[in-house]
């Protein structure tokens, strides 16, 4: 999977672009998680309500996103879902 496909996915996730070009998206409790695009790589990372630092949850090469059978995408070990 390109850049270009995973971000029109994000996009349907509700995530939205920010200034770097990164997919954000910010929840109902305050917390935000974000997609961070990187050469051949992806890094999937949450930022708590009150907190100035990201922290990763997952990573994996764009090669090895997937989306499953039931609607999630597979990045690393974990699988997110349209919410």
């Amino acid at each position: 999977m390109n850049k270009d496909e995973l971000k029109g996915i994000l996009v349907e996730f509700g995530y939205k672009p920010d200034r770097f070009g990164h997919m954000q998206k910010e929840f109902s409790d305050g917390h935000k998680r974000r997609f961070k695009f990187q050469a051949i790589s992806i890094r999937y990372e949450w930022k708590p309500e009150k907190g100035s630092q990201w922290y990763l949850r997952s990573s994996a090469y764009l090669k090895d996103v997937k989306i499953m059978d039931d609607g999630r995408l597979k990045i690393g070990n974990r699988a997110i879902r349209k919410s």
